[in-house]
């Protein structure tokens, strides 16, 4: 407790040291000093005792300031009052200067104001002044305005032109509203190039679109064809570019666009008549529109028949493509009218139209394949329909009324039309029969139908009346020639043709033949003309193709008469005994069935011409003479052949020759047909071979019809049946000793005879 007390006091003599130190206001001291009043723990009394100090002399220096500075108080004091008064005065200066300035600024704003309002005076008199000689120049953009909103192209232009060089060229450079006026006048001019481009644009996009109006006033020979086309923007636009200095680009470039279009019109598919007319129409008004642009300026366009010549050829050839797929006569009136007036036009314009004269000929000959084709159908079911018997009249007037349709004259028809009626039956009586069926009046009116059709394709061509008249008679040759003869053809290759039925369609034929006249007749007063002498007549022609027909209906019936025979000699060959040992005793059935069977037909075939039947009777007895020669000579059935084998044979021939020379009164050409047969049966049974060989090749030889090949296989087939007889022969041992010699000498003769026969085959021998 004492030593903290001890502490705690500090001596005034120590005091008064720390304050020296202090104040020294040495570092040294003062670091030293403050460090041994913290040890000591003196620090909060040294800091009173030093408060107590500083207070100290506070009060020491405040008695020394006032007993010095007294009258420095009161002048300060003074001076403060005075502050106040000088703030006081500063406030009322600055108040007079701001309201001075104030006033000034007025006065200078006023001063400035008047001098800008004698300047903008000034500038206004010398504006106006300048106004006024710029006043032709505004009364011209005026005008230019006015044009550009009138679409005044080539105007506009010329008064830029004017204004550029007139009153721009002559203003200040410095003067911006000559700047001004030149960039407002290069957008104009911009604007007049670009809407000269738009203008030519839907010209050509007009001329397109009109081509088709102009060409069909033009075919139709309104006389006016061009009044739906405005040639006006074509001249704005060139007369445009003349100015720009562009005139040749312009020129190829419009011939350039012009041909494009060309080329898509000609280039346009056709899929109907409608669409032909649309495609004939643009071309048309194309070239037509093309003709007005070249005689207002040759360089404007190419010659439209140069235009023609390019493109022709394609023109042509996507007509023809069309052409080539219409198959209906009233489609081929409407192509035909279309082309013709595509003819005409074309000629207005001097342009060479004989690739259309080629076309509307081409035209012509397809309607005529159409109208064949057409009326080859209706032939064909006629044919069909038709009972092929001969028609049937009952009285007077149904004759007079069948004759006025269909013309007939017997006389111009070969046939014996008395064997149509039954015997005893008189030509006038009626009931009668006509000699033709329902076919021929049905194809009669159809052949004058389709000289009518035909002729509806000459309305409106410029073929005259001759030119009429022999184009309709080389049509109706065509169609008997084609399809009709084509429709019969068919009608004959049906395997189910009876002869009636071959035999009514040749008379039928023949009388169809005999009214050719009456067609010729029926041209004439179709054309008002008399046919020139240096045609030949269509009753000439016509009727030798109907002959022609006929002739080829009548080659029908023998073939079907061999057929018959044929399956009667094939039963008879397999009847035929060609080894039999009797004595024969007459002819055989066949060859009484095959004579009786050709006899009966020949009568049937005494309706046609007499002709028929002798061609008929030869044809068939040609064949059965060759059916013989082949049982006689062929290497397969029969192999061998005895000698009553070829008597019977010989027998059937002999009746044969007789029917044949006695079948037709006064024709015994048939007769020749069994020569060969006759000749090598007498070789066979008569086994005169060595006359053969002798006399081979000579004219007087009584076997000049028999070929080498012929004889020798008839006696191989004679000597086979004489072997297997050889070989069955009995007798004693010397008796078939000299048999077997007599057969060796034989067989010795056989193998000389055959080689003999085989060298006159073979050439080795002559003749």
């Amino acid at each position: 407790m004492e030593l903290e007390e001890e502490e705690n006091y500090l001596p005034e003599d120590e005091f008064k040291r720390f304050v020296r130190d202090v104040e020294n206001n040495d570092s040294l001291y003062l670091g030293t000093t403050l460090r041994e009043v913290y040890n000591r723990n003196l620090h909060d009394l040294f800091e009173i005792r030093l408060a107590t100090r500083v207070e100290h002399y506070d009060s020491q220096i405040e008695s020394i300031c006032n007993h010095h500075y007294g009258k420095l108080s009161n002048a300060i004091y003074e001076l403060r009052e005075v502050t106040d008064l000088v703030k006081k005065l500063q406030t009322q200066v600055a108040e007079i200067d701001g309201q001075a300035n104030d006033t000034c600024e007025e006065v200078v704003f006023k001063m400035a104001e008047k001098q800008r309002l004698q300047i903008q005076r000034k500038n206004i008199y010398r504006s106006i002044e300048q106004l006024e000689g710029l006043l032709p120049l505004f009364q011209k953009f005026i005008k230019l305005n006015q044009q550009m909103k009138k679409d005044e192209l080539y105007r506009a232009l010329r008064s830029i032109q004017e204004i550029n060089s007139e009153h721009l060229d002559k203003l200040p450079t410095r003067m911006k509203l000559k700047k001004y006026l030149r960039d407002n006048l290069l957008a104009k001019q911009k604007k007049i190039y670009a809407d000269s481009v738009i203008l030519l644009t839907n010209w050509l996009d007009s001329a397109r679109a009109n081509s088709l109006i102009v060409g069909k006033l033009a075919m139709e020979e309104d006389g006016d064809e061009l009044r739906a086309l405005d040639f006006k923007p074509i001249f704005k636009c060139l007369q445009i570019s003349q100015m720009r200095g562009t005139s040749i680009d312009f020129f190829h470039n419009f011939i350039v666009q012009r041909n494009k279009q060309f080329t898509q019109i000609v280039s346009s598919s056709i899929s109907s008549s409608q669409k032909l007319e649309e495609y004939l129409y643009s071309i048309v008004g194309f070239l037509y529109i093309e003709e007005n642009i070249q005689s207002s300026d040759k360089h404007l366009s190419e010659t439209v028949a140069q235009m023609w010549l390019k493109f022709e050829d394609r023109i042509v050839t996507n007509i023809k493509s069309y052409q080539s797929r219409i198959n209906d006569p009233i489609e081929y009136e409407k192509v035909k009218n279309l082309i013709k007036n595509l003819r005409v036009a074309l000629k207005k314009i001097n342009l060479d139209v004989t690739s259309l004269s080629t076309v509307l000929t081409m035209l012509r000959e397809q309607y005529l394949e159409v109208l064949l084709a057409r009326y080859a159908e209706f032939f064909d079911l006629i044919l069909k329909q038709d009972n092929f018997a001969p028609l049937i009249v009952s009285c007077k007037e149904e004759e007079l009324e069948i004759f006025t349709l269909f013309p007939f004259n017997s006389e111009e028809v070969n046939g014996n039309f008395g064997a149509l009626e039954s015997p005893g039956h008189a030509p006038n009586n009626y009931p009668k029969k006509l000699p033709f069926s329902r076919m021929v009046l049905r194809i009669f009116g159809r052949m004058k139908e389709f000289i009518d059709e035909y002729f509806l394709y000459f309305s409106g061509s410029d073929l005259n009346r001759i030119q009429r008249d022999d184009q309709a008679r080389r049509a109706v040759i065509s169609l008997i020639k084609r399809a009709l003869r084509q429709t019969i053809k068919t009608k004959l290759d049906q395997n189910n043709v009876g002869l009636n039925e071959l035999m009514q369609l040749s008379i039928n034929v023949g009388c169809l033949a005999s009214a050719c006249p009456e067609l010729c007749v029926y041209i004439q007063k179709k054309t008002f003309t008399e046919q020139p002498p240096e045609v030949k007549s269509l009753s000439n022609v016509g009727s030798q193709s109907f002959k022609d027909i006929r002739a080829e209906i009548q080659m029908q019936i023998p073939p079907r008469i061999q057929a018959k025979v044929d399956q009667i000699l094939e039963l008879g060959f397999d009847e035929f005994d060609f080894t039999s040992e009797e004595d024969p005793t007459g002819q055989s059935d066949h060859i009484r069935s095959a004579i009786d069977f050709v006899r009966n037909n020949l009568k049937m075939l005494s309706k046609l011409s007499r002709q028929v039947q002798e061609t008929t009777l030869f044809v068939v007895c040609q064949h059965i003479g060759t059916v013989l020669m082949e049982w006689l000579t062929e290497d397969e059935e029969p192999s061998m052949m005895s000698i009553n084998g070829l008597r019977q044979m010989m027998i059937d021939v002999n009746y044969l020759e007789y029917f044949a020379g006695d079948a037709i009164p006064e024709f015994s050409e048939a007769t020749e047909t069994f020569v060969s047969i006759h000749q090598l049966l007498d070789l066979t049974i008569k086994s005169d071979w060595p006359q053969y060989l002798s006399s081979y090749g000579s004219l007087e030889s009584p076997y000049l019809r028999i070929q080498p090949n012929q004889a020798r296989q008839a006696y191989e087939k004679i000597i086979r049946y004489q072997e297997i007889g050889q070989s069955s022969s009995g007798g004693g041992m010397l008796s078939a000793m000299k048999q077997k010699s007599r057969d060796a000498d034989r067989k010795r003769l056989w193998g000389e005879m055959i080689k003999k026969l085989k060298q006159l085959e073979t050439g080795a021998i002559g003749s």
